[in-house]
């Protein structure tokens, strides 16, 4: 047994040669993986942009919610003046 290295100096041809020495068959299988593959890559594209797109649509839902809290924090400051000023003047009634 003697050990044959084989030696290649193009390799395009070899590739080429390969191609053609392999059936057809396999090649439809890498096919439907190549395009499997760009699928996939075409969702994970689409799934980012929602992600963005729902990323800003929660900060401004965010930010409309600190507004909202900040105003309610305003009415119950103002509501608790109220209830003072009735208390107090309900006191200067009954005395």
């Amino acid at each position: 047994m003697a050990n044959e290295t084989i030696v290649i100096e193009n390799s395009s041809e070899f590739v080429g040669e390969l191609v053609q020495a392999l059936p057809n068959s396999i090649f439809g299988g890498i096919d439907f993986l190549i395009n499997l593959a760009k699928i996939a890559g075409i969702l994970v594209i689409i799934y980012l942009a929602f992600l963005i797109v729902r990323a800003f649509m929660r900060a401004r839902a965010m930010k409309d919610i600190k507004t909202i809290k900040n105003h309610l924090a305003g009415i119950d400051k103002k509501m608790d003046k109220i209830v003072e000023t009735l208390e107090s003047k309900g006191k200067k009634k009954k005395s």
